[in-house]
């Protein structure tokens, strides 16, 4: 052997050496760490491992993935789901099967559906995750502290609002009859009676949990059991509706369907079930297996979904501008919901150029308070706000005593006596003469002979009488006012203002009223001999040198009603020389109410937390002897 040849020889050996003692260390290395290991993560990312879920991130549960894992069906559910789904529905429903197969049978049904859109898989779904809340065994009652309880919840609701959407969507089909399921067919029976309610009747269900919610700052839902929809009413033919409700609405009502309830039952198809209409509003809970389970309701999103296409919002500024006349079968007082013995009605009375829309984020606040909403419903009143304060405030009183001979013709109900009105801007102004006595004042001020002796049709003399001499409401025993221009606004004084007044048409009904009396001429007071009478406008009245607003502002509240004032002020500067950009704080003042809240906001105040809580605050207090504000 060559020199060459043995070198080359041992540099082989050398590294054949070094290759196996490499080997050896890895190897070795290998054997000496733990094949099971923990690895820190952050809080964060924890909770979400903990909480993703088919309902959230497109992919199982822990607990279903391990039930996956345990059948040996997790690779088959990834390539042939619809065969694994049932030989895991087979395992659930046999003898063998329990709890946990059945939440991961409906969590992975879930999934299968929202990634082919088959609506079968849906309703199953809905069905395993009932099963599983409602076991007939009871000791498979699933641990309200265990999270697949809050999931089988929600995958029931979803589940089910998705098997009953029709196919163009965004609408859900409430009916009976035969639908297929993966694994046979379930019989639904339903009473189509259940779509009739107040005379109305349901003519389309939207499900509200699928919408997001903009306008409003609070979001409220109420968890629980099933389907939240928005049902759109209407009117049924020959129908005649003794309430505040507008006669097309929009309501909130939960879909429930009831599947036989035996987990073993499933495995012997066909089944039935029963589905159920429920208004969360009248009752919150329906009655399983001897168990009270609140009803799934989003009030916000129904609420919300109401306004979104309303008419209201266009008519703003052209009930500002033209008065808009009613229909025999329409009223201007509307109630959110039916009365109800024994609740008081909280009356809202929008400002000018507004209407009841502007509300909106208060009531969506004090209605979702269960302590509110057990003593208290909400109304609304909506009127022309260019016509004359005198006159809004005379169709606002009529309305709320047809009001209450309508809903307590005995005189009966509590509720029905200890009303509360709330009034913003103008409104206030309204909301004042429901709790005044005028005697001759307002008459006194413009007229130098007495109504009786004065030339006019009857229609004239009536119209006069009710809208110059005002009779306090006996029922109202509160008042609010947000902002109000008790001593009027200088905006009412300015150029723009009387060149907006040239635009605003008086009511039809005024019409015939100054060529009555224009033949009594004689008898009025005019600032000017030559002065041309005209009807004046809201503009008009809250101008602070107007002589009918000084007259009111001069008349006290009846004893007997409590008083509250919100004032809003903008900027950091001294309330009281401060300003709304509308109404003057030292305007909104106001001596003998039992307490005022100034608030730091544009005179739009409305949506103001602090207004909101100001007016939850006094609601709270209010029928209370005992408390004082």
């Amino acid at each position: 052997m060559t020199t060459r040849a043995w070198r080359a020889t041992e540099g082989t050996r050398r590294g054949a050496m070094a290759l196996l003692v490499l080997t050896m260390a890895l190897l070795a290395t290998a054997c000496s760490a733990s094949p099971v290991r923990v690895i820190h993560e952050d809080a964060a990312d924890t909770h979400r491992r903990l909480i993703r879920s088919a309902l959230s991130h497109n992919e199982l549960s822990t607990f279903s993935h391990t039930v996956l894992l345990e059948t040996d069906l997790d690779r088959r559910f990834d390539a042939d789901p619809e065969k694994a789904l049932q030989q895991l529905h087979d395992i659930a429903v046999s003898g063998s099967g329990g709890p946990n197969q059945l939440f991961a049978v409906a969590e992975a049904s879930f999934l299968h559906a929202e990634r082919t859109g088959d609506r079968s898989y849906y309703l199953a779904a809905a069905i395993y995750a009932w099963t599983y809340l409602f076991p007939e065994d009871k000791s498979e009652t699933p641990n309200p502290f265990d999270p697949r309880f809050g999931l089988a919840a929600n995958l029931y609701n979803r589940g089910l609002t998705s098997s009953l959407e029709s196919d163009e969507g965004r609408k859900v089909l409430l009916r009976g009859g035969i639908f297929p399921l993966p694994f046979g067919e379930v019989t639904i029976k339903f009473d189509r009676a259940q779509l009739q309610w107040q005379g109305r009747g349901m003519i389309g269900f939207t499900p509200v949990a699928e919408y997001r919610v903009v306008g409003l700052h609070a979001y409220y839902r109420e968890p629980g059991l099933g389907a939240p929809l928005a049902a759109s009413l209407a009117p049924l033919p020959g129908e005649t509706r003794n309430d505040l409700l507008l006669p097309e609405l929009t309501i909130g009502v939960t879909a429930i369907l009831r599947p036989p309830g035996s987990r073993t039952g499933l495995a012997w198809p066909p089944l039935e079930g029963t589905l159920e209409v429920h208004i969360p509003e009248m009752t919150g809970t329906v009655d399983v297996a001897g168990q009270a389970v609140p009803l799934e309701s989003e009030p916000t999103a129904v609420f919300a979904y109401s306004l979104a296409d309303s008419p209201v919002w266009g008519q703003e500024y052209t009930r500002f501008f033209q008065a808009i006349s009613f229909g025999s079968d329409q009223s201007q007082l509307y109630a959110s919901v039916p009365h109800r013995h024994g609740r008081i009605p909280v009356v809202f009375v929008h400002g000018t150029a507004s209407s009841f829309g502007r509300w909106a984020e208060m009531y969506n606040r004090l209605a979702s308070d269960p302590r509110l909403r057990a003593r208290y419903e909400f109304w609304f009143f909506s009127y022309d706000s260019g016509s004359p304060v005198t006159w809004s405030a005379m169709l606002l009183r009529e309305s709320l005593q047809r009001a209450v001979r309508t809903l307590d013709p005995t005189g009966s109900d509590p509720g029905m006596q200890q009303m509360v009105v709330i009034g913003h801007s103008q409104g206030g102004l309204l909301t004042k003469m429901t709790v005044i006595d005028s005697g001759t004042r307002f008459w006194d001020k413009d007229f130098s002979r007495p109504l009786e002796s004065l030339d006019l049709s009857p229609e004239t003399r009536d119209l006069l009488q009710r809208s110059l001499f005002v009779k306090p409401l006996p029922f109202v025993k509160r008042v609010m006012f947000l902002a109000t221009p008790h001593h009027g606004s200088e905006l009412s004084a300015g150029r723009i203002a009387r060149w907006v007044i040239g635009f605003i048409k008086s009511p039809l009904a005024l019409a015939g009223v100054m060529a009555d009396l224009a033949r009594n001429r004689d008898a009025l007071i005019l600032n000017r001999a030559d002065a041309k009478p005209r009807i004046p406008t809201s503009i008009d009245q809250m101008n602070p040198h107007n002589r009918f607003l000084r007259t009111l502002a001069s008349i006290p509240l009846v004893p007997g009603v409590a008083a509250n004032s919100i004032i809003a002020v903008q900027g950091d500067g001294p309330v009281e020389d401060g300003s709304d950009g509308v109404v003057a704080y030292r305007s909104a003042h106001i001596d003998g109410v039992e307490s005022e809240a100034v608030v730091r906001s544009p005179h739009s105040l409305q949506d103001n937390p602090e207004t909101v809580e100001e007016v939850r605050r006094v609601l709270l207090l209010h029928d209370t002897p005992s408390a004082a504000p």
